[in-house]
């Protein structure tokens, strides 16, 4: 279906209070597969792949989960791969059956060969999404990318209002550049959205984010609760996976505002859905809010699952990874058939490790993509 026919009909949906029923049902992963997975390791192969491109940035902001592994990253004069090994790895992408390829870094826009990437995925006629932080995107960016016909919808970070924002991002002036780089490339076939991390530092201010996002037109608001873990959750949690885990450390092993602050902030946003369309993550948050909210969704034995365990994920050395915040690569497609690798042992086993007992790990209680099985 034409991107602008879907844009007319979540208006429609969004008017009806209906929106959230059929994204839900469209994007929901079939989770009688975990159980499957919990036996021997197997998934069947990915239609959508999420490739962190670079581990480059322009920004230092401060919930980054990145940052960590930057840094490691320039002290051991790690090298990302470059464009002719990023073009194999959409060969091989292609021919395991891939459709959509979501692009995100670090900053996507830092990479100067991105476009030429992008030029050779629309050949292969693959649908893409893109994330940004939008600074570095101009006049001639933006015109670039509205030329594009199988670009389905660029995501924007966007944390707070001007002085927040920029705050949040240790860059005076970003908050501007980013709504200058929305207005660019409103009109295009595409989706734009915005995305916040609701945090202490603009948890007052989701309300205004939502009137600045509809009048600024995007199409729809990605809302998401933030990430963090004290020292001894990821100690933990290494010891079922192998390899660094990368998140936002924390010694708190609570949310810095009340239960009560949260959840009316989740209700003003649901109760603004009439207007634009508005995405809550995680998604265990539409059944399961104190419980998420307390950290105590083990103790209660709600059963759990990841949407990451059905995708693709690439890091910048071009490995296939079980998720994002784990270190560890497990096959690098740049020479490896994705096909074969899917389904390794390496995979299989990490996939059975994570998932045993009762589910899940300690890093991924306030994971964005935690969702329940049910």
């Amino acid at each position: 279906m034409n991107i602008l026919l879907k844009k007319q009909g979540l208006k429609v949906l969004n008017k009806l209070n209906l929106s959230e029923h059929v994204f839900i049902n469209r994007v929901r992963f079939d989770y009688a597969l975990l159980e499957r997975m919990k036996k021997d390791g197997y998934m069947p192969l990915p239609k959508r792949a999420k490739w962190e491109t670079t581990m480059l940035c322009n920004l230092r902001c401060v919930m980054c989960h990145q940052t960590e592994r930057r840094e490691e990253a320039m002290k051991s004069g790690a090298k990302q791969i470059n464009k002719e090994e990023m073009l194999k790895i959409v060969d091989n992408l292609y021919s395991a059956g891939v459709e959509k390829i979501l692009f995100k870094g670090g900053e996507i826009f830092v990479r100067r060969d991105f476009f030429d990437v992008l030029d050779y995925v629309q050949e292969k006629e693959m649908g893409v999404n893109m994330i940004t932080n939008g600074v570095l995107i101009n006049e001639e960016i933006a015109n670039k990318l509205k030329n594009y016909k199988n670009i389905e919808a660029i995501t924007f970070s966007l944390d707070g209002l001007r002085e927040t924002h920029d705050r949040i991002r240790k860059m005076q002036g970003a908050f501007d550049k980013t709504v200058n780089a929305i207005k660019m490339l409103k009109g295009g076939n595409y989706f734009l959205n915005i995305a916040c991390v609701i945090m202490a530092h603009n948890l007052e201010e989701t309300k205004g984010l939502v009137e600045l996002g509809v009048e600024l037109g995007v199409d729809a608001m990605t809302f998401t609760m933030e990430m963090f873990y004290s020292t001894r959750e990821i100690e933990d949690s290494k010891m079922i996976v192998s390899g660094e885990i990368y998140q936002q450390r924390s010694e708190r092993e609570s949310y810095e505002y009340s239960y009560e602050r949260m959840k009316e902030a989740v209700d003003y946003l649901k109760s603004q859905r009439h207007r634009i369309f508005i995405n809550i993550q995680p998604k265990i948050l539409r059944e399961h809010e104190r419980e998420f909210f307390e950290g105590t969704l083990l103790q209660n034995k709600i059963p759990l699952g990841c949407d990451t365990f059905f995708e693709l994920n690439i890091n910048e050395h071009g490995e296939m990874v079980v998720c994002p915040f784990v270190k560890e690569g497990y096959a690098n497609l740049v020479d490896r058939d994705l096909k074969e690798a899917w389904n390794c042992k390496e995979m299989r086993e990490i996939r059975m490790s994570i998932m045993k007992g009762a589910g899940m790990m300690p890093i991924c209680m306030r994971c964005c993509k935690l969702d329940n099985t049910d």
